[in-house]
């Protein structure tokens, strides 16, 4: 046989078992069955809205500091002769804190009366003869207003030499004493401060983004107030609120009166925890369920369901919904992993 008929045929042999094979496998590869994956359900956990109690609270922080507090400012100047108290001392209204030296108003004093009974007695005598006509009117007239004049700078020597003894205008503790015994006390600045410690108050500067809650409800407040650092809380009062926002702070001022016997002091930084709206027995589920359209999951026989249940009240922890949903089962975990229709496989929870 030829060299060139020998390798056709050697081809047409290699053709022909290339051609076999790929025939075998498509029938071998045909006539299996298709085979797809399906991912499980997503797992999840589930559990029926809760009742509990409800109220918006909301903390704030603010200085301790006397309701009642007076600076005391002597009246007259002069050299500080007595000063007995110290700080920490309880005086009564119209006590005498210190005394200035009085010599000064005392010898202005004296002058005072001398010129005042010089002048009025020769009005006495200038009177008489006035109502017998032997003094024109004009005289008489001048004499009076110098007599009257003297009678008032009398007066005012009289009230000046008082003002030497400085008293203090409340009831109260010295809390501060800017001066002793040899210093000199001036009517430009305060020897002294004295402060009501049996009511003492806490000034709160609340931002204006929380008038729209805390105005409308402050006949509605509970008040508690905390040391900065945590503890017990002890109950206050609220003395006022301001109707407006200041425009330069953005804030506006609320005041609340501690409770007698609190363990506070003037100066201390506290927390104060304002409490309203309570709502009791009320049907809740967690605030961090609801996504940001407000909607969460339900679940009903292995499937979930998307609802946008209405929002009654909010706290930051917690939203009221309608009793209508007590039965529901929501889904607590997993929420991420479904959507809505989708079927889901429960681990946990209640079911």
């Amino acid at each position: 046989m030829k060299k060139g008929t020998k390798a056709v045929l050697r081809y047409l042999l290699l053709f022909i078992v290339v051609a076999l094979a790929t025939l075998i496998s498509h029938l071998y590869f045909s006539s299996r069955s298709e085979v797809t994956y399906q991912a499980p359900p997503p797992a999840v956990e589930v559990s029926h809205p809760e009742r509990r109690t409800l109220s918006r609270t909301v903390d704030f922080f603010g200085y301790v500091a006397p309701e009642k507090m007076a600076p005391i400012v002597p009246f007259v100047s002069g050299t500080v002769l007595s000063f007995p108290h110290e700080v920490g001392d309880e005086l009564e209204k119209d006590d005498v804190i210190c005394t200035l030296d009085k010599r000064p108003y005392e010898l202005q004093l004296m002058q005072a009366e001398a010129q005042y009974l010089a002048l009025s007695s020769s009005f006495e005598r200038v009177e008489s003869l006035y109502e017998s006509g032997a003094v024109p009117r004009q005289e008489y007239d001048t004499l009076k207003a110098q007599a009257d004049a003297a009678k008032a700078q009398l007066e005012l020597a009289s009230l000046q030499l008082s003002y030497a003894d400085v008293t203090t205008p409340i009831s109260g503790t010295i809390i501060s004493k800017n001066g002793g015994v040899g210093s000199i006390g001036t009517s430009t600045s305060p020897i002294a401060v004295v402060a009501d410690l049996s009511s003492l108050v806490v000034d709160v500067d609340i931002p204006e983004r929380y008038f729209g809650e805390v105005f409308p409800n402050k006949d509605d407040l509970s008040i508690k107030v905390t040391a900065a650092d945590g503890g017990d809380g002890f109950d206050a009062e609220l003395v006022s609120i301001a109707s407006v926002v200041d425009p330069t702070s953005k804030d506006f001022k609320m005041r609340i009166r501690l409770s007698e016997g609190v363990p506070f002091i003037p100066g201390m930084y506290v927390r104060v925890h304002l409490e309203w709206g309570e709502r009791k027995d009320v049907l809740t589920v967690e605030r961090r369920l609801l996504n940001h359209e407000g909607g969460l999951y339900h679940y009903l026989d292995g499937v979930v369901h998307y609802i946008v249940p209405e929002v009654l009240f909010e706290t930051d922890d917690y939203v009221q919904i309608g009793d209508e949903y007590e039965e529901y089962l929501f889904v607590t975990k997993g929420e991420s992993q479904v959507f809505d229709g989708g079927k889901v496989n429960v681990v946990g929870g209640e079911n």
